[in-house]
């Protein structure tokens, strides 16, 4: 048995993990938002608190990682783990193996493993939070890049950035902040939830859905250009609100007003939700776990 554990910006989502199957024994934890060193004493009360001691711990987390050392370039949302060794303060403070992969990356590879990518040699992971993570797939494994960075979606420039600046930024209208921000301003309204937003459009309010689909244009149009560079069989949409009909709904409307634009015919990706949604990474780093030599 292996503690795997999902590092978010909010929670950290753990579960005891028996070969690739998560079981019953799970939870989750305010993520420390203070220090590093509280960071890797919250995953060690949690190892210490199961009823048997794990063999070891597989991290799923955001950011820029050195899968291969444990080394976190920059931690995204946790931005006191910017050049520090997971891996290594872990295994000296526990005297356990670990291993840590980018959270999108881990929802790729659990894809990959069980899910919506099993058998695809050529695919792409979308991971619709806060911003937009992705994975890219090529020839049946992760494409990492020169740096580790391959896959950033989220600083796919969708607007001119000379005169939109960070607002032109893939995440920063596609993911759920800015889509609900923008929105929330469109309809007259101090804030909006996702739930909220799906339920308006819903019930029929041309306004909501003119808002959700501004945002789904920009992640439509990401999803064309990422069709002609890399070619992929299929965009696997990941994130919580991947389970919702109306949203893949109007993404796939979107999708396919995109190409509609052309003026050629061009043969593109299916687009479909994730298997695992909010499990894919807590599975995903158990898969990586697994490959890693920690």
């Amino acid at each position: 048995m292996i503690l795997t554990v999902d590092i978010g910006g909010t929670f950290v989502k753990w579960a005891a993990a028996d070969g690739l199957e998560l079981t019953d024994t799970r939870g989750k934890v305010p993520t420390p938002q203070a220090s590093f060193e509280e960071l890797v004493e919250t995953i060690a009360c949690l190892a210490e608190d199961l009823p048997e001691q794990p063999e070891g711990i597989a991290v799923s987390l955001p950011g820029t990682v050195d899968a291969t050392t444990g080394y976190i370039v920059q931690g995204g949302a946790l931005q006191y783990a910017n050049d520090r060794n997971l891996v290594d303060a872990l295994r000296d403070r526990l005297g356990l193996p670990a291993s840590i992969q980018n959270d999108a990356r881990c929802a790729a590879l659990a894809e990959l493993a069980l899910g919506e990518l099993k058998g695809c040699t050529d695919g792409v992971m979308v991971v619709i939070g806060t911003g937009v993570g992705g994975a890219v797939v090529s020839g049946g494994r992760l494409v990492t890049g020169a740096t580790g960075a391959a896959g950033e979606l989220s600083m796919l420039a969708v607007r001119p950035l000379r005169s939109e600046g960070m607002g032109g930024l893939l995440g920063n209208r596609a993911g759920m902040r800015g889509l609900l921000a923008k929105a929330a301003e469109t309809l007259g309204r101090e804030s909006l939830t996702g739930e909220e937003l799906i339920a308006l459009v819903n019930a029929g309010d041309v306004q909501a859905a003119a808002a959700l689909d501004d945002g789904l244009a920009d992640l439509a149009d990401a999803l064309l250009s990422l069709q002609f560079l890399l070619d992929p069989q299929r965009f696997v949409i990941g994130g919580g609100i991947s389970a919702d009909e109306t949203y893949m709904a109007h993404l796939l409307a979107a999708y396919d007003a995109a190409f509609a634009a052309l003026p050629f015919p061009a043969p593109h990706a299916e687009v479909v939700a994730a298997r695992f949604r909010n499990d894919a990474n807590l599975l995903g780093a158990v898969v990586h776990y697994g490959t890693s030599s920690r």
